[in-house]
């Protein structure tokens, strides 16, 4: 990371020891930085290298809050200029550039809302304005391109221009042209190519030629010089017969053939069939050029059963226990980065595709991986990760919803196309070669009946999930990283993102903090504030903002989010009108901690799956048919679980929907236990009953335990509530 190049937009907020700077510019290695004191710009610049910016992320003294300046920058980015003007010469740009500058300075008076006059579409108002800025125009056109624009024409009676500025009916074209194209600069772009006569051919030759141009698209395949001869004798006896002297040259019935469309030519000289295979749309793709641009991700079962069960248990099995062990095919999360064609994402698991599975593969994207690596025996490092601009899945469930959410609190965009695999070329053609892993161990299940034939591939299930983790992860960061790659020239993987991550003129969007990833992936509780803090799962978080914070808006529900993986900290959102008030705010959220020392570095599942309500829910879901795997890595890998909660990616199969049903169960649970049924203790009366009662059933009363000393003794009454309306003061003189 220390080797990275940096990129910051300029409506970023970078956090350094808590004080705001903006991205200003920057030059090869160095960022020019300036502080914003209390809403203004200071004037001095700060000066940060990219080493130095690794060093302060490393140290937490640094984070980038990206949009913060501009909140509404989606809504400016609707509309771009993608004008494709490079064919056009260096005169033709600039009258380009002049004839847009005179519409952008009219739309900006127009709708400045602080000036006293305001041009309106009127020739009057039009006239007024040129008078006005006609000067500030022939200086900026003079300080832009350095020289002054030509004068204007020669016109009888009147006074030349001095320059050519537009006159009102001018300038009110230009501005509905530019307005009809967009607001692009494409409006002003000259159409030479529709001047001079179109029509040099005599309407009698014309339509001789026309007919005999449609001859050349037959499947005779005649040849041009075919197509002249029989014009010729056309024209022969057409003058014979009209006594005219109409000819057409060679050279003149070629250039009406090669203007045929060629899906017309080839279609008729070759056949539809043809013509279709060889012009069907093909895409190029999206030209990128920075890492982690766009990053596809797609899940794939895996054409290989693995079995249940981890390594070390395996071996102690006989060959009975052994047969009787479950196989299933082992679900994969991929992402994968499309100009490196680096794997910056992974995900594994037994169990069916889920959002969990998907979220956790997007963490990995985020998070250096070489932990990971290190433990499946790799010997070439994992440090593909950081935040991608676009990420680009299918419409599937899986990735809705809640990871919709992660991506968008991850400060991503999130791209989905067409329903058409080409759209995510890149993802697939990894799986291809993915695939290949699959062939060095038996148990294959091949991707059809055909391909399997007799081949019984859960009886030669060889590999245990956590093996095949271990084998996978190699397999991405030794085999396919190292692997040349003919869409990058040859090129390496590897090679090429630790050639294009440290660029200097571009570099990369930094990652996210701890807290950040927290927010975009944690889970979401809701409770009450107290002079105590928050409490969750039956634990007490405190911090003087969370203090300040119960001061400011009383006993009232806030939203907490918490890492399953580490129940230590938590992030508490706060309410937009009191953000001004906080000083130390990630984002909208301020930070708790757990009082209970223990439980810093625990999971919520440690401290959950033992309870005896939630495996009776869990067996209850599974015999519905919906199993919860919630510590799918713990139960089927020995040395990964503890790996992946190193590298901070999550342990668990644990969405937001099962946290709710789960808290349901145990609330409901826990509510049961502590109360006590409500008896009524006066019976109603007949009077009061309406209708006519037919019949009453006998009332039972819960019998009094008897005292030790008497067994007649009556149950003792019920103490008499104190009055509501004492006094609601604590101090130690309070009157009863």
């Amino acid at each position: 990371m220390e080797n990275r190049s940096f990129r910051f937009d300029r409506h970023d907020r970078i956090m350094i020891d808590n004080v705001s700077y903006r991205s200003e510019s920057k030059e090869k290695n160095t960022h020019f930085l300036q502080a914003i004191v209390d809403g203004f710009i200071d004037d001095f610049l700060t000066v940060k290298t990219d080493q130095d910016i690794s060093l302060l992320m490393k140290s937490g003294r640094l984070r980038v809050d990206a949009g913060w300046f501009s909140k509404t920058l989606h809504l400016l980015r609707v509309r771009h200029d993608n004008s494709n003007l490079r064919d056009l010469s260096e005169d033709d740009l600039r009258t380009v550039a002049w004839k847009k500058e005179w519409c952008v300075r009219f739309l900006s008076a127009a709708g400045a809302k602080d000036k006293p006059w305001r041009p309106k579409m009127t020739p009057t108002d039009i006239r007024q304005f040129i008078d006005n800025i006609k000067s500030e125009m022939d200086s900026w056109y003079l300080n832009e391109f350095g020289m002054r624009r030509k004068p204007g024409r020669q016109r009888k009676g009147e006074i030349r221009k001095e320059f050519d500025y537009p006159a009102p009916s001018t300038l009110r074209d230009w501005l509905k042209l530019y307005r009809q194209a967009g607001y692009r600069a494409e409006a002003f772009r000259p159409l030479y190519e529709n001047c001079g006569n179109r029509n040099q051919l005599d309407e009698r030759v014309r339509q001789i030629v026309q007919n005999g141009v449609e001859s050349y698209c037959t499947l005779n395949r005649i040849k041009m010089a075919d197509v002249y001869e029989d014009i010729e004798a056309q024209l022969f006896l057409h003058n014979k017969k009209h006594g005219s002297e109409l000819q057409v040259s060679d050279r003149t019935v070629r250039r009406h053939i090669n203007n045929i469309d060629p899906f017309k030519r080839d279609a008729g000289r070759f056949g539809a069939d043809y013509a279709l295979r060889k012009y069907a749309p093909v895409g190029r793709g999206i030209v990128l050029e920075s890492p982690l641009e766009r990053v596809e991700m797609d899940d794939w079962e895996f054409d290989l059963f693995v079995l249940l069960k981890t390594s070390s248990a395996w071996k102690k099995l006989d060959s009975k226990q052994k047969k009787q062990i479950e196989r299933v095919r082992v679900t994969v999360t991929v992402a994968i980065d499309c100009v490196t064609r680096c794997i910056v994402g992974f995900h594994a698991t037994p169990a069916p595709p889920s959002t969990a599975g998907a979220k956790t593969a997007l963490r990995s994207v985020l998070l250096d991986k070489t932990k990971i690596a290190e433990l499946a025996g790799a010997k070439s490092s994992w440090d593909m990760y950081g935040r991608p601009e676009f990420i680009v899945t299918d419409g599937g469930p899986v990735f809705r919803g809640e990871f919709e959410t992660a991506v968008a609190r991850s400060r991503m965009n999130r791209s989905l196309p067409d329903q058409d695999p080409r759209m995510r070329g890149t993802i697939e053609s990894f799986f291809r070669s993915f695939k290949r892993l699959c062939r060095y161990f038996t148990g294959q299940s091949f991707s059809n009946v055909m391909e399997k034939g007799d081949y019984p591939g859960e009886d030669y299930a060889s590999l245990t999930f956590d093996v095949f983790y271990r084998a996978a992860v190699r397999y991405i960061v030794d085999v396919y990283h190292h692997r040349k790659h003919r869409g990058l020239n040859n090129g390496t993987p590897f090679k090429t993102w630790e050639i294009l991550t440290t660029q200097r003129d571009r570099g990369m969007a930094p990652p996210l903090n701890q807290e950040q990833i927290v927010e975009a992936f944690g889970l979401e509780h809701k409770s009450k504030i107290t002079r105590n803090g928050v409490t969750i799962n039956s634990f007490n978080y405190e911090s003087s903002d969370l203090t300040k914070l119960h001061q400011i808006m009383g006993e009232k529900d806030v939203v907490s989010i918490f890492d399953p993986d580490d129940l230590g900290t938590i992030l508490v959102r706060v309410p937009n009108k009191h953000l001004d008030r906080f000083h130390n705010v990630f984002g909208s959220y301020i930070i708790g901690k757990c009082t209970d020392a223990a439980v810093h570095g625990r999971t919520y599942l440690d401290l959950v799956a033992g309870k005896r309500e939630v495996q009776d829910f869990l067996k209850a879901q599974a015999l519905e048919g919906n199993p919860y795997r919630l510590t799918a890595h713990n139960d089927f890998q020995d040395q990964s679980a503890q790996a992946l909660k190193d590298a901070g990616i999550p342990t668990h199969q644990l969405s937001q929907k099962k946290y709710d049903q789960i808290t349901a169960v145990v609330s409901q649970k826990t509510r049961a236990a502590l109360t006590s049924p409500t008896y009524s203790d006066d019976p109603m009366s007949d009077d009061d009953l309406p209708g006519s009662v037919i019949a009453v059933s006998a009332r039972t009363k819960p019998k009094a335990k008897p005292n030790a000393d008497d067994g007649n003794a009556q149950p003792k009454e019920r103490p008499a509530h104190k009055p509501f309306s004492q006094s609601m003061n604590t101090f130690e003189d309070d009157d009863d």
